[in-house]
């Protein structure tokens, strides 16, 4: 299984900053028992300010806002209470 998820946003000069995690879990039973391996890592990162929004990837890659959305559908609704707080300024998803 392969989930991702919003981490808690930082917030630095500014610069409001949303990590998205990728959970990974794999699982299995045997005769002898069960196994479980699970692993989190960031997956992109979002930079919102009053210039509007960038995303990257771990490589440093830009890539789509709306994609992200299509992953973390809670990211949609994080962007715009962000939004509202930069007093509209921010350019939403």
């Amino acid at each position: 299984m392969i989930r991702f998820m919003l981490a808690p946003s930082v917030v630095f000069d500014g610069v409001t900053l949303l990590v998205i995690v990728r959970l990974v879990i794999h699982a299995d039973t045997q005769d002898q028992g069960l196994w479980l391996v699970a692993s989190k890592e960031p997956y992109a990162l979002v930079a919102c300010d009053d210039e509007g929004l960038r995303a990257l990837d771990m490589g440093g890659e830009r890539v789509s806002v709306t994609r992200l959305i299509e992953e973390v559908p809670e990211l949609k609704s994080r962007l715009e209470e962000i939004a509202g707080s930069l007093g509209g300024h921010g350019k939403g998803p």
